[in-house]
């Protein structure tokens, strides 16, 4: 039973998590036109490649952290001595998966460079704005349900990196300042969010080899998650770099970006119940379907809308971003793209709503590998002939697929549930 604390908390967390989608996805729709215009679209393309090497990265870094530690620190969040620990074995894990990672592009930069066609130095200098991803633990302070100043904080920094990059970039030879714009204020604010906690007595300890191991444990099943998911959203624009060339990965990430600013609208609605349902499912242990149908049909209205936006102004959004240079394969990209935030919202419900803390996290893993398998095969098969439409195609496949599963699995839930 949600009781009216509960409702103003996530009334609340909503409010500010909203705050901040709309400004990370605002921000991409005045400054991306600029740097399409200022960059090339090439240039522009090799920018956003790069960009999502290092997306990639942090979710193997993040290891399904930002649902599996949020969990735990949902449960336990009167209890600082083993929030402390969590911290503590979280963060040691990141930094060494970071570190890893780090070395390996050190070692094989020639190769890799080569197979994306990156300029020398750019995906090391990228590292700087991984860190300060990595650095910042807005997982803890949403388990904890305490989202006011992580989240102005980030607003603060996205708002100077936007400025920054509009004085700063004049020509294609700047792009090597945009990892700096981009990553400098996200460390500072990564280390204000620990003087924070610190305040909260809240603070790295030794870390212990048990504790380690088991978040490495608790959060695998998430972590192959994760992977899966991102093997038909940050993949696609990898292989389409390799298989088609920058030109296209900057119209296809156009595209995806114009869809990720449109998911954003209700992304802060999902983020603010997830605490609330990982503890009262995790309780309970059965579905709570009244929050569920609530969530449900808020995702087919606003779904439904944005389909219907994107159907009728498909051409004038894609003329701000890309001046008048696209072609009909590049309209017909986002008018079937315009179906991935309903079918992303549905599966949202389904899967992390719902699923996920009922303990179904291994049902996830085999979900969405199965949907990323499908995914690499398509685009494999098919970007370098139709480009970015057909990494679309892959995504929207690789979406429908999961959602068939999840209403399969909340079925056969349900059904059990009436035969207790």
């Amino acid at each position: 039973m949600i009781i009216k604390e509960d409702v103003k908390r996530i009334i609340t967390n909503t409010t500010l998590l909203s705050s901040l989608q709309i400004f990370n996805y605002i921000i991409p729709l005045f400054l991306f036109p600029y740097l399409t215009h200022t960059l090339g679209t090439t240039i522009f393309g090799i920018w956003m490649l790069s960009l999502n090497i290092i997306q990639y990265l942090n979710i193997l870094i993040d290891y399904g952290f930002n649902l599996s530690a949020t969990k735990k620190v949902a449960i336990w969040k009167r209890n600082k001595e083993k929030i402390a620990e969590l911290f503590t074995s979280v963060m040691f894990i990141k930094f060494l998966f970071f570190t890893t990672a780090f070395c390996i592009v050190v070692l094989f930069s020639e190769i890799i460079n080569n197979l994306f066609r990156l300029p020398n130095n750019l995906l090391l200098e990228m590292f700087l704005y991984l860190f300060g991803l990595i650095l910042t633990p807005f997982w803890l302070f949403q388990g904890l349900e305490q989202l006011k100043i992580p989240t102005l904080l980030n607003l603060v920094a996205r708002i100077f990196s936007m400025f920054a990059s509009f004085i700063c970039i004049k020509n294609a030879n700047d792009i090597y300042l945009l990892p700096i714009i981009n990553g400098i204020p996200l460390v500072i604010t990564g280390c204000i969010s620990w003087v924070i906690l610190y305040k909260q007595e809240i603070k790295l300890i030794i870390p212990k080899w048990k504790l380690i191991k088991k978040e490495i444990v608790d959060g695998f099943d998430l972590f192959i998650s994760s992977i899966s998911v991102s093997l038909y959203t940050i993949l696609n624009s990898i292989l389409l770099g390799i298989f088609a060339g920058p030109q296209y990965v900057a119209y296809y990430s156009i595209c995806e970006k114009i869809i990720q600013v449109t998911k954003s609208i209700i992304t802060p609605v999902f983020q603010a119940t997830y605490p609330f349902m990982a503890k009262t499912l995790n309780e309970k242990r059965k579905i709570n379907w009244g929050v569920l149908k609530i969530l449900f049909l808020l995702s087919l209205l606003i779904g439904s809308i944005i389909i219907l936006i994107l159907n009728i102004f498909n051409d004038t959004i894609l003329n701000y971003f890309l001046h008048g240079e696209f072609n009909n394969s590049v309209k017909a990209t986002l008018l079937l793209m315009s179906f991935i935030p309903l079918i992303s919202f549905l599966n949202n419900s389904l899967f992390i709503q719902t699923l996920v803390p009922l303990g179904e996290s291994k049902y996830l893993r085999k979900a969405t590998f199965l949907a990323g398998f499908i995914n690499i095969l398509f685009v494999s098969l098919f970007a370098g002939t139709l480009k970015e439409l057909g990494s679309s195609m892959g995504y929207v496949l690789s979406e429908l697929s999961v959602l068939i599963l999840g209403i399969i699995k909340v079925y056969m839930y349900s059904k059990r549930e009436c035969d207790r």
